[in-house]
């Protein structure tokens, strides 16, 4: 119960911190995969490009789970204080 609380309570840090380390782990792969130096740099924007629009479809979800849990803790707040 304890583990679950603290899980939802962290799920905005989860979710940034996930889509951060997509966006770095995209762009270290993309470089690897180019060849030169302004390959490299194009195929690590390429793939932190493509790595965030993964993240987001992944990670969406979640945000719009989080965002209407806020709003129901909201409308209970409200009802609770009228």
């Amino acid at each position: 119960m304890i583990l679950s609380k603290l899980v939802v309570s962290w799920l905005e840090w989860i979710i940034e911190i996930g889509l951060w380390l997509i966006l770095i782990g995209g762009f270290v792969v993309g470089t690897t995969l180019g060849s030169g130096f302004f390959g490299s740099l194009g195929m690590g924007l390429a793939t932190m490009l493509g790595g965030g629009l993964l993240g987001a479809g992944l990670f969406g979800f979640f945000i719009v789970l989080n965002s209407i849990n806020r709003s129901v803790a909201e409308i209970r707040e409200q009802r609770r204080n009228s």
